[in-house]
Formats: C-alpha cells, sequence, structure tokens
C-alpha cells in the first residue's frame, strides 16, 4: 500500500527518538480527490482525539492515517534524499487528486435511495417504508409504516413502484419482499 524506503523508516526512527515522541507518525491529506489535494506527514499527537485511525507497523515505527483517506494513499511512496548539503523528505501520492467514488455497502446503497427517492414519494400519502433487511436470496425487506400500514394499495406500490425502481437502480437485487404486519384502520390511506 504504502512504499517506505529504508533511509526513510530510518530517518523517521531518528527523528521520533530526537524529539522524544512516540514511534508514530501520521499521513494526512487536504481536499482529497480535487486538483488542489495536499499530503503531508506530521508527528502522530494522541492528544488530537483522531477517529478512524489506521496503523500500519513498518519496523520500529507506526505510520497512521484516516481510515476514509486509505484509498488516496494506495500505491504512495515516502522516501529521503540526501546530498551533499540538504535532505529531503519526499511523499509522493498519485491518487490523492483522483476523483475516487467510495463504495458504499448495498445495504447503506439501497437505504439512502430509499430515504431520498421513495419515501418522499410515500409521504404525500402520509406513509414510508423502513429498511429491515437483504436475505441470502437477494430479496429486499421493508416495512410499510404511517399511513401505508393496512393500505389495500400497499401491495399494489411495493411491486409496481418500489420493487421496479430499486431493481432499475441495483439489478443485483431479485425484489422486494413486505415484513408488514398491516392493520387496516383509519391511519391507512386506501
Amino acid at each position: 500500500m504504502i512504499n517506505i524506503t529504508k533511509n526513510a523508516i530510518k530517518y523517521f526512527e531518528y527523528i521520533l527518538h530526537k524529539k522524544k515522541k512516540d514511534n508514530k507518525i501520521f499521513l494526512f491529506i487536504k481536499n482529497p480527490g480535487t486538483i488542489i489535494a495536499e499530503c503531508g506527514i506530521t508527528y502522530y499527537d494522541k492528544n488530537n482525539n483522531y477517529n478512524n485511525i489506521v496503523k500500519i507497523k513498518y519496523k520500529k515505527i507506526y505510520v497512521c492515517l484516516n481510515k476514509d483517506d486509505v484509498i488516496y494513499f494506495k500505491n504512495s511512496k515516502i522516501d529521503v534524499i540526501k546530498n551533499e548539503f540538504e535532505l529531503q523528505l519526499i511523499l509522493h501520492a498519485p491518487n490523492s487528486k483522483k476523483k475516487i467514488k467510495k463504495k458504499k455497502k448495498l445495504k447503506d446503497q439501497i437505504i439512502n435511495t430509499l430515504n431520498k427517492i421513495i419515501n418522499p414519494q410515500l409521504q404525500k400519502h402520509n406513509g414510508y417504508v423502513n429498511f429491515i433487511d437483504i436475505n441470502k436470496d437477494k430479496y429486499v425487506i421493508l416495512e410499510f409504516k404511517g399511513s401505508c400500514n393496512g393500505c389495500s394499495m400497499a401491495n399494489f406500490t411495493l411491486k409496481e413502484g418500489i420493487e421496479k425502481k430499486l431493481k432499475k437502480i441495483f439489478p443485483e437485487i431479485n425484489g422486494v419482499l413486505d415484513y408488514t404486519n398491516h392493520k387496516k384502520g383509519k391511519h391507512s390511506f386506501y
């Protein structure tokens, strides 16, 4: 994932020891996936309350970075170049400026679609659907709520509306199943 040369590892070991710092460095990226993306290296500060940190061990040091940034550091290289006048630390991260679409889990994508596309339509009739699960046969299980519970049009809405829309967006699913214990009442739309 991240190639750190022997010279860079020796350099990090030296400066971490000299500065009396923990044996961790932190890689960061500002504006990832844009043409103005900037990567950097700093000391890891355990008091910074970092969230979702990934730690990668290289000999006696650890390289830490945010879990969400890992994809931007794929195939990156850290090196130290010495000449007679200076020492230069080089971080080459070829994916830092690439627009990378983070793949969400199917479940999260379906929930997002329900909340942004399906439920706004159902809310016009004071109803909505909740995501319950995806079974092993790739059927999405939903539960009708509000005025959709007990509605005589619920099955039509499920098969002709929701299922067709979800199968078009997510061809990997086989269909949609209703988990609702329908009880017709004054709350039901039809």
